[in-house]
């Protein structure tokens, strides 16, 4: 027999599983060959569409299949259990020396006021300076006594000021009032701009994975996304298995393991 269920902020689908949109609905359906759009009316088996959607993305020709060999990675997190998801897949360096771990930026960033991000203890603030690698002149960006996040456009001491494209920072962190805290992160600026502006909570985490899915992978941007999800959707699968991805791209041992552990909670209580 079966029963009806209703789609949540990220459901995980089975193929066998029936999917049907009212008119005017629109959803998305990540599969292994990317994310598809469905606009209702629409009823098909999630299987059916995913494997139309791979036939497409075959049939564009060489350039989309070694895409899909350089995010393999990528798409084991999203779609192999997580029981066979183990950490020497994804952790190919540590950052276990920092003792303030950097979220966004870090990497590559497109965006040239990002949001400023990391992980913080309850009741202790945090002193912060970004300095311009490439141009020793530049007065550096810096704050005292804050809390994460922080958005850069919104940081009254730096209106006017934004990142310089194509450019090259590091960012110092520490515990205010304890310098042997500090530690230090170098990110690069794109030659591009592209802000990413996601207003509801299902943008933020197609982005996020959007993010991810292209070149170079930019996993400051994507966790300024996933970090900042309300409850509902930072819990879903989806989003868990994203963020293991970039947690293991970054390095993150401690917070990879925590994720892991999520998603084998999550799949032994379905």
């Amino acid at each position: 027999m079966q029963y009806p269920i209703a789609l949540s902020s990220a459901t995980p689908l089975r193929s066998a599983d029936e999917v049907r949109l009212p008119r005017g609905a629109k959803a998305h359906l990540v599969t292994a060959s990317g994310a598809i759009e469905l606009v209702g009316p629409k009823r098909m088996l999630a299987g059916e569409e995913a494997a139309r959607g791979r036939a497409s993305t075959e049939k564009a020709g060489n350039r989309q299949r070694a895409f899909a060999n350089a995010t393999n990675a990528l798409q084991v997190a999203l779609f192999k259990p997580p029981k066979e998801i183990s950490a020497s897949s994804f952790l190919t360096t540590t950052r276990s020396s920092q003792i303030i771990p950097l979220y966004s930026p870090l990497g590559s960033t497109s965006n040239f006021k990002p949001l400023i991000l990391w992980k913080s203890e309850p009741g202790k603030t945090y002193d912060i300076t970004i300095a311009d690698e490439f141009d020793s002149k530049a007065t550096p960006l810096r704050l005292s006594g804050v809390v994460p996040p922080i958005e850069f456009a919104k940081v009254e001491a730096w209106q006017g000021r934004m990142l310089a494209k194509d450019g090259l920072y590091r960012i110092t962190l520490s515990e205010t009032g304890n310098l042997l805290s500090a530690c230090e992160y170098t990110f690069r600026t794109l030659k591009n701009e592209e802000a990413t502006i996601s207003i509801s909570p299902a943008e933020k985490l197609l982005s996020a994975y959007r993010i991810l899915s292209t070149e170079p992978s930019r996993v400051g941007d994507a966790l300024a996304e996933l970090l900042t999800l309300p409850p509902a959707f930072a819990e879903s699968a989806l989003a868990n298995r994203l963020k293991l991805y970039v947690f293991g791209k970054a390095g993150y041992r401690e917070d990879f393991d925590a994720v892991a552990a999520q998603l084998h909670a999550g799949e032994r209580g379905r």
